[in-house]
């Protein structure tokens, strides 16, 4: 592997690290902790049932925002592995 080639490989590794690393951070100082009623109340913590649970999650496809958000993690899945095996090779 010539030289340039694996400084810029390390280059944007570390790039992209420090930007997970920095989103991680700054949710972790942004985010609002969340309300258990449940608890609040004194009562026990019951999970809802499955059936509910996959019906909630599939109403949620009804939102034309959430199907289109659905292909931003797909397209960066994509430009990964292609990244990813453009660097393997040789």
């Amino acid at each position: 592997m010539p030289v340039r080639t694996a400084l810029t490989y390390c280059g944007r590794f570390h790039v992209k690290a420090g930007s997970g690393v920095l989103a991680v951070l700054m949710i972790a100082a942004f985010l609002e902790p969340t309300r258990d009623v449940q608890r609040q109340s004194g009562g026990e913590k019951k999970s809802p049932p499955v059936r509910s649970t996959l019906l909630a999650t599939f109403q949620l496809y009804r939102d034309k925002r959430l199907c289109l958000l659905i292909l931003l993690p797909l397209y960066s899945g994509l430009q990964q592995g292609f990244l990813s095996s453009e660097y393997t090779r040789v």
